[in-house]
């Protein structure tokens, strides 16, 4: 930029050397204050972005089982974003008794240079944790932490106590017990009145053991009749409030409930069956038919989630991603199908462990 103005008069003479001044000192604050500027900008972009990209890669990974395709989890284990600014002002002044003129110029440069790292998430820690079933310990834990037991419940657990679940998987791809829905309905109203808890016992020459206990303290009638329901259920013992937690589909004795849960990948095995695909792949035999929900409807329970699929792109989708020229995806205004989406994603977050145990790594020079 080049600005030349003749200016007539003595006092003007001072006003050029401040305007020099004041526009040097202006181009030097701006560059100090770039940095800074950038730090919550870039936080939030990241944070969307990576979680964005965890969210898509999940989705895939289900929509590829349910294909019997082969999943890939990819880490971003480093994020480098380095900024460069650079600037340049110029100014000259010819002041004389005929004409006086004040001439300036600046450049500026602004160079951004992000680096992304992925490393696919891999070895014998990770596999374990993807094929191990869940300990009922922590099946527990997620409701005590405040996690709706029935969504828990439906998710991780195959069987309490002989009471199955629905499976939409091989080998046992069978509707669920009608006591297990009617289980998961009790454990509800008992977690919302705050009236059970568990804890781990330790003994001599013996292995921690979990123990859930029913309060009985001030403890109101109508929630008592509801524990009573419970242990009447499960066969438990009617007289104890105490109970050992084992895993396992069948109990060893009525002072024990059993607890059969899902490994991780089962789980999402049994997310993908809920998967409306398109009736093209099934009549092609790329895919299987969505496992059947009748039970569910008879016991006027929703689905567990629901991924639906289509040729167009979804317009307001929470999760979306593109597998076989279709698209699959979560809507934004399904709260239930949401959560159960989220709580996949922490259980699969606590998996991520690979063979580093290293934790991303995010660098931004921006000086």
């Amino acid at each position: 930029m080049l600005v030349s103005r003749p200016i007539v008069g003595g006092m003007q003479r001072s006003l050029i050397r401040n305007s020099l001044i004041m526009c040097i000192a202006v181009g030097v604050t701006d560059c100090t204050s770039i940095g800074p500027k950038t730090i919550p900008r870039d936080r939030s972009n990241y944070i969307n972005s990576v979680a964005t990209s965890w969210k898509s890669q999940t989705l895939l990974n289900i929509v590829k089982l349910r294909y019997a395709d082969t999943p890939v989890f990819l880490e971003v284990a480093q994020i480098v974003s380095g900024y460069t600014v650079e600037s340049q002002l110029a100014a000259e002044a010819n002041l004389s008794n005929i004409q006086d003129s004040l001439t300036l110029g600046g450049e500026g440069k602004f160079i951004d240079r992000p680096t992304i790292t992925y490393s696919p998430l891999t070895g014998d820690n990770f596999v374990r944790k993807l094929l191990a079933p869940i300990p009922p310990s922590a099946v527990l834990s997620l409701i005590q932490s405040g996690w709706p037991a029935d969504l828990v419940m439906r998710t991780t657990v195959q069987a309490v106590n002989g009471r199955r679940n629905q499976s939409g998987t091989e080998p046992r791809r069978s509707p669920a017990d009608k006591d297990f829905y009617h289980l998961i309905d009790l454990l509800r109203e008992i977690q919302q009145s705050g009236a059970f808890g568990m804890r781990i016992e330790q003994r001599a020459q013996e292995k921690d053991t979990t123990v859930l206990f029913f309060y009985h303290e001030t403890l109101d009638p109508n929630v008592a009749v509801i524990i009573e329901s419970l242990k009447e259920l499960l066969g438990l013992d009617r007289n104890s409030l105490r109970y050992k937690i084992a895993y396992g589909a069948i109990p060893s004795g009525d002072d024990e409930i059993a607890i059969l849960t899902r490994s991780v990948i089962q789980i999402m095995l049994e997310i993908a069956s809920y998967i409306e695909v398109p009736k093209k792949h099934i009549e092609s035999n790329r895919t299987q038919q969505t496992a059947s929900v009748k039970t569910e409807v008879e016991a006027d329970i929703p689905p567990l989630i629901r991924i639906k699929s289509g040729k167009e792109r979804p317009t307001d989708p929470f999760v979306e991603i593109e597998y076989e020229d279709y698209w699959f995806w979560i809507n934004a205004d399904d709260f239930d199908s949401k959560r159960v989406f989220t709580f996949l994603m922490l259980i699969l977050m606590l998996s991520e462990t690979g063979d580093s145990g290293k934790l991303p790594v995010l660098t931004i020079p921006a000086g």
